[in-house]
C-alpha cells in the first residue's frame, strides 16, 4: 500500500519534471506560439500563462521575473488589454509601464 506522503512526493517529482520540460521547450523555441501550423489558440494560451505568472507574482508581492508583457511592443499592450478586459474584468495588478 502506498503511503499518502510517498504519493505526494511522487506527484511533486512529476510536476518538477513537467516544469523543467516546459522551460526547456520554451528556451529552445521562444516563439512557440508563432510556429508554423499553430493558430491563435496557441497565442491565447501563451498569453494566459503569462497573465497567470504575472498576477501570481503580484499577489505574492514578488518582483516579476521579466518585464510585464504589456510593457513590450505596442501590439503586446493592445493584446494584453483586450485579453484582460474580456476574461478578467479588467483586473491587472502589474505596475504601469515606465
Amino acid at each position: 500500500m502506498v503511503r499518502r506522503e510517498d504519493a505526494m512526493k511522487a506527484q511533486q517529482r512529476v510536476a518538477r519534471r513537467w516544469d523543467d520540460a516546459r522551460e526547456t521547450r520554451q528556451a529552445l523555441h521562444p516563439c512557440y506560439a508563432f510556429q508554423p501550423g499553430n493558430d491563435v489558440r496557441e497565442y491565447a494560451a501563451e498569453l494566459a500563462v503569462r497573465y497567470f505568472r504575472e498576477q501570481s507574482a503580484m499577489l505574492a508581492k514578488k518582483p516579476l521575473a521579466k518585464p510585464a508583457f504589456k510593457c513590450g511592443p505596442q501590439e503586446n499592450a493592445l493584446a494584453f488589454r483586450l485579453f484582460v478586459d474580456e476574461f478578467f474584468d479588467g483586473v491587472d495588478r502589474t505596475p504601469a509601464c515606465p
